[in-house]
């Protein structure tokens, strides 16, 4: 494809121009810049947030972000470097006891929302970019969503998951899981 003609905007994108780049100092200007969401973490904005997670994001990091979704449960793609499935002992947020494993470790509860913003708009490490499938309004009410999940304790999200249950469909994956594994075994 041709790249667009420099300084314009694409159609329907002209409201929202991103400041940061792609880069590490982009991540980290992100996160000066919005230490705070900048949309209210209503009830209805927290609401319309939870759909959106359960819509684009409970694939790899699960019902309650624990990084326990299907994706990663049947081996696909690797869980997040600070996830305690995927420990990386040099990570800031290493938890050695494998306590925290997703939003309610210290590094997602203490992450700046300008940084998880910039990650969902440019894709970081394993993680693509969702900036095509999500629009810019609806990531911060994703993000407001995931620091709702952070602050819930190990029993509000057990009982959260006891009323409204989680709706992925994780045997779809491990139907996946076995097809590959046959397939492989074909292949030998």
């Amino acid at each position: 494809y041709r790249m667009p003609e420099e300084g314009t905007v694409p159609h329907g994108k002209k409201d929202f121009v991103y400041p940061f780049p792609n880069t590490n100092a982009g991540y980290e200007k992100a996160g000066e810049h919005w230490k705070e969401s900048p949309v209210a973490a209503t009830p209805e904005n927290l609401a319309e947030g939870k759909k959106l997670y359960e819509t684009f994001c409970p694939q790899c990091h699960g019902c309650y972000g624990k990084n326990d979704g299907p994706v990663l449960k049947v081996d696909l793609y690797p869980a997040p470097a600070w996830s305690a499935y995927a420990p990386d002992t040099s990570h800031p947020a290493y938890d050695p006891e494998n306590k925290a494993k997703g939003y309610q470790s210290n590094y997602i509860k203490t992450l700046s929302p300008g940084k998880i913003y910039h990650t969902i708009t440019y894709g970081r490490n394993a993680m693509g970019s969702h900036a095509s499938q999500i629009e810019p309004e609806q990531r911060w009410l994703i993000i407001n969503y995931v620091k709702y999940l952070s602050k819930l304790s190990e029993e509000e999200i057990e009982a959260l998951d006891q009323e409204e249950g989680c709706r992925m469909d994780y045997d779809a994956y491990e139907r996946v899981k076995k097809e590959r594994e046959a397939d492989l075994q074909a292949s030998k």
